[in-house]
C-alpha cells in the first residue's frame, strides 16, 4: 500500500483561451460538495487512504488562469521564484494565435521539469504519434479526451497532484540521504567540505573567521571488540546527539566515517571560545553511557584549526585540525589542541585565569577602588568610577586589564559584572547613608553583558532595588567598539537602560568610530572624548573643526561632554574660528584610590592636589 504525503500541493495552472473553460475547472474543482465522496473513494483506491480524507480543506485546489501560452511560462517562472510551485496544469491542445498546446508544454518543461500536465485534446487534434514526435512521453503527461465530465478532471488532478508530491518528497529524501550520515543523521563529509568551502569563501570576503574541529574517540575499537557492533553503533549514535547539544544551532556537526567526527563552528572571534567549546564536549562524551545493560566510558580527542587570514584553502584547514588531532592523541589523549602550540598555551592560561576568577569571586580577593572624577577647576567631585583590580594567589595584584579581557572572552565577565555592580551599588549606598555621596557611580560595561539583553536590565533593577538606589545614580559606561557591535546584534538593553533612568556614557569618544548615529540611537548621556581628539585638536585645523563638530551636536542634543586632563586653550586652536572646547568640562586626572580615601575626597569641599595609594592609612 502506499503512503499518502501528509501534505500535497494542489496548485493548479489552467491554459485554455477559452475564458469559460476557466469557470468550469473551476467549478468543478474548487468546490466541496457530495460529489468529493466519489473522488475519496477513488484516491482510497488508488493511493490507500481513507476516503473521508478528500472532504478536508486542505486537499481543495488552488487555482490559477492562463489564456495564451506566454502568459502560462510567465507565470510558472513567477510560480518558481516565490516558491509556490504549480504541480500540475491542464493545457489546451488549440489556442490561437499563440502557441500550441505541445510548444506551450515544451516551453513550460524546459523551466519546471517536474511540472505534471493534463493536455486536453479533442479526437480531431494530433494523433498519438504525432504528440510522441515532438514530446518525450513520460508519466509527467496524460491525455484528457474531448468531451470530458467533472468526476474525471478531478480525479486526474487529484493522482496529479498527489505524484508530484510523492516525487517532490522522494527527491528531498534522497537528496537528504545523500548530504547525511546513515547512522547519526549529521552531515556527511562532503557536506561538511561543501560548508567549510563555503565558510572560507565568505571569510575571505570579510564574513567572521570560522574554526574546524577535528574528532576521534580514544579506542573505540576496544568497544566494538568486546561489546559488539551494534553497542559501538549505539554509542556513536549518543556520541553524535552530545556533540550536537555542545554547539550552537548553526554550527556544522559532521561524522566523517567511523568513529571520527567534526564541527564547522562558526563566527568565532577568538580561540577562547573555540577552547571553551572544545572543553565542554570532551567533559560531555566522557559522562557513562548505558547501553544494553552495559555501562560505557569513552573520551575524545580534539584537534582545532582556526582560520586566519593567511589560511591557503580551505581544505588546508581541515588538515590542520587533522595535525591538532595527531598532537593530541600524542599528548595524553582526551583533551583538545590548537594547530599552533603557541595559541594552545596562550588559550589554556587564559581559561585557567577565567577558572581561578570564577573561584575568586565566591571565595574573595576581588576588590573595588574607585576613580573620582573631579572637575579641573572648581575641584567639585562629578562621581566615582569603579575600577576592579585582583589580589591573585600566584600572580599578585592584576589591574583590570590584566584579566577582563580573558573574563570577557570565556563568558566570565557575566557573573563578574554581576559583581562589580552589586558592590558599587553597595559602596553608593553607604555614601548616601554618611551624606557624601557623589552625583553619581559610573561602572564599566562589557559587550558580553550587552547581549545578556534581559538578564543585564534584571540585574539592574533588583541590585539597585536591593541597595535602594534610583536608576539615576547609575552610569554606565561604553566604549564606540562595544556600540559598533551592539549595532549589529540589533541589541536595545541600552535604549532600556535609558528609558529606566541610568545614565549612559561613550567613553574615549573620538578614538574609532565616532558615530554620531549612536549618540541619538542609544541615547547617550555623556561623552567623555579621547585624549587623542583632544592633541589632534591643539595640533591641526582638521582635528579642530571634527572637535568642533562633535562638541556642537552634542550641545545641540543637551549632551553632557567632559575630557581628562588640560583643555586646549584659545591659542592652540587660534588658527579656526571660535573656541571648541567651550562646552567641555575638563577633568582632573587622578589615579584609582580606596573606597576609605574616596569617602575622605566625598567629605572635602573641593579637592587642591590628588592623593596616591602611597598616602592610604
Amino acid at each position: 500500500m502506499i503512503a499518502h504525503p501528509a501534505t500535497i500541493n494542489r496548485r493548479v495552472l489552467i491554459v485554455d483561451d477559452t475564458p469559460s473553460i476557466h469557470g468550469d475547472f473551476a467549478k468543478i474543482l474548487k468546490p466541496a460538495t457530495v460529489e468529493d465522496n466519489r473522488l475519496g473513494e477513488t484516491e482510497s483506491l488508488l493511493f490507500g487512504t481513507p476516503s473521508h480524507t478528500t472532504a478536508s480543506p486542505k486537499e481543495h485546489f488552488e487555482l490559477d488562469s492562463a489564456y495564451q501560452g506566454r502568459e502560462a511560462l510567465t507565470m510558472l517562472e513567477a510560480a518558481l521564484a516565490a516558491g509556490r510551485p504549480y504541480a500540475m496544469a491542464f493545457i489546451d491542445m488549440r489556442m490561437p494565435p499563440g502557441w500550441d498546446g505541445l510548444e506551450t508544454i515544451e516551453r513550460l518543461w524546459q523551466v519546471d521539469p517536474r511540472l505534471q500536465v493534463a493536455l486536453c485534446t479533442a479526437y480531431t487534434d494530433y494523433s498519438w504519434e504525432e504528440i510522441d514526435q515532438r514530446l518525450p512521453l513520460s508519466d509527467r503527461l496524460l491525455i484528457l479526451k474531448k468531451p470530458f465530465d467533472a468526476i474525471e478532471i478531478r480525479q486526474m488532478a487529484s493522482a496529479l497532484t498527489v505524484k508530484w508530491q510523492m516525487t517532490e518528497d522522494a527527491a528531498l529524501k534522497m537528496n537528504l540521504l545523500a548530504r547525511t550520515d546513515g547512522l547519526t543523521g549529521l552531515v556527511n563529509r562532503a557536506t561538511l567540505i561543501e560548508r567549510l568551502h563555503q565558510a572560507f569563501a565568505a571569510a575571505r570576503r570579510g564574513a567572521a573567521p570560522f574554526a574546524v574541529f577535528y574528532l576521534d574517540l580514544d579506542h573505540f575499537k576496544r568497544i566494538n571488540d568486546t561489546l559488539g557492533h551494534p553497542v559501538g553503533d549505539l554509542l556513536l549514535q549518543q556520541v553524535a546527539q552530545r556533540i550536537r547539544s555542545g554547539v550552537r544551532e548553526n554550527d556544522v556537526v559532521a561524522r566523517l566515517g567511523g568513529d571520527e567526527f567534526a564541527i564547522l563552528q562558526l563566527d568565532v572571534s577568538d580561540p577562547t571560545q573555540s577552547a571553551t567549546v572544545a572543553a565542554k564536549i570532551r567533559d560531555a562524551l566522557a559522562e557513562p553511557y548505558h547501553l544494553t545493560g552495559n555501562a560505557v566510558h569513552i573520551s575524545v580527542s580534539i584537534g582545532i584549526c582556526l582560520y586566519r587570514p593567511t589560511s591557503l584553502d580551505a581544505d588546508s584547514l581541515l588538515a590542520g585540525a587533522d595535525m591538532a588531532l595527531y598532537r593530541a592523541k600524542e599528548t595524553g589523549r582526551n583533551q583538545y589542541q590548537f594547530h599552533s602550540e603557541e595559541i594552545t598555551r596562550e588559550v589554556a592560561e587564559r581559561l585557567t585565569l577565567a577558572e581561578e576568577l570564577t573561584t575568586a569571586l565566591t571565595r574573595g580577593g576581588l576588590r573595588l577602588d574607585y576613580t573620582p572624577e573631579v572637575d579641573l577647576h572648581s575641584g567639585k567631585i562629578l562621581g566615582m568610577a569603579a575600577q576592579v583590580s585582583w589580589q591573585h594567589p600566584r600572580l599578585g595584584l592584576l589591574p583590570a586589564s590584566a584579566f577582563v579581557p580573558a573574563a570577557e572572552k570565556t563568558g566570565a565577565i557575566i557573573p563578574l559584572g554581576r559583581w562589580i555592580l552589586d558592590h558599587a551599588c553597595w559602596q553608593m549606598r553607604q555614601w548616601q547613608n554618611e551624606g557624601v555621596a557623589p552625583p553619581v557611580m559610573a561602572i564599566k560595561i562589557s559587550l558580553a553583558q550587552l547581549k545578556t539583553g534581559p538578564e543585564l536590565i534584571y540585574d539592574v533593577l533588583r541590585i539597585a532595588a536591593r541597595w535602594e538606589l534610583a536608576p539615576w545614580d547609575l552610569r554606565f559606561d561604553v566604549t564606540e567598539a562595544t556600540l559598533a557591535q551592539t549595532k549589529w546584534t540589533h541589541n536595545d538593553a541600552l535604549p532600556r537602560l535609558r528609558e529606566l533612568g541610568v545614565t549612559i556614557a561613550i567613553d574615549d569618544f573620538g578614538t574609532e568610530y565616532s558615530s554620531f548615529d549612536w549618540l541619538q540611537t542609544y541615547r547617550v548621556n555623556h561623552l567623555k572624548l579621547s585624549q587623542s581628539l583632544i592633541d589632534h585638536a591643539a595640533q591641526d585645523e582638521a582635528g579642530a573643526n571634527r572637535l568642533r563638530a562633535i562638541v556642537n551636536f552634542a550641545r545641540d542634543l543637551a549632551i553632557d561632554i567632559s575630557a581628562e586632563g588640560p583643555l586646549p586653550s584659545d591659542q592652540d586652536t587660534a588658527h579656526t574660528s571660535g573656541p571648541p572646547l567651550k562646552d567641555v568640562q575638563g577633568l582632573c586626572p587622578r589615579e584609582a584610590v580606596s573606597p576609605e580615601q574616596a569617602a575622605k575626597l566625598l567629605k572635602d569641599a573641593s579637592v587642591a592636589a590628588p592623593l596616591h595609594r602611597e598616602d592610604e592609612g
